[in-house]
């Protein structure tokens, strides 16, 4: 932002995006145990993460950018 990359306002929209989908994943039932260092420790490769994929595709314009959209 200060060497002119980012516009204004930046930093800001990250935090709120990044409080938004942190509610919406607890929403869906996940909680986050950790940081991608610990993340073999909480993470299980038996989660069902779909509904979380397809709020995720369904909410963030994701879909207006496919092939024929």
């Amino acid at each position: 932002i200060e060497a002119g990359n980012l516009p204004e306002g930046t930093i800001d929209q990250v935090d709120e995006l990044t409080e938004k989908w942190t509610k919406r994943v607890a929403d869906l039932g996940f909680e986050d145990g950790g940081d991608m260092d610990e993340l073999p420790e909480w993470y299980s490769a038996d989660d069902d993460w779909s509904a979380w994929a397809k709020d995720l595709w369904e909410n963030t314009g994701a879909l207006d950018h496919r092939p024929g959209a």
